[in-house]
């Protein structure tokens, strides 16, 4: 079966993937966008913006930290995840997917 989801790929985000994660990541949690999918924390926390490409600069800066994107066919990001190692544990957050694909089996 041929999808908008076939041949994912996920891979590390490096600094030029920024501009648009921190995009990604507004939109699937802030705004009148993120209606559209599950995600959104509008009702509980005010403001537009959830993340900035500075946060997002000092998230993947740490050895412990990784930020995987999660690209189509199309190469265009349509999900991404942060996981930082703590000593025997791992923190899993910012994971977003684009409001207008979820509950699409992503």
């Amino acid at each position: 079966m041929t999808t908008l989801f076939s041949n994912p790929s996920v891979s590390i985000a490096t600094s030029a993937d920024l501009a648009t994660i921190t995009d990604l990541l507004n939109s699937a949690y802030r705004g009148e966008r993120s209606k559209e999918g599950w995600t959104h924390e509008e009702h509980l926390i005010d403001g537009e913006v959830r993340a900035n490409e500075e946060t997002l600069q000092q998230v993947i800066q740490p050895e412990n930290s990784i930020l995987l994107k999660y690209t189509n066919q199309q190469q265009s990001i349509i999900g991404c995840v942060n996981l930082q190692q703590h000593a025997d544990r791992i923190y899993l957050g910012m994971l977003s997917v684009n409001p207008l694909m979820q509950n699409a089996g992503i």
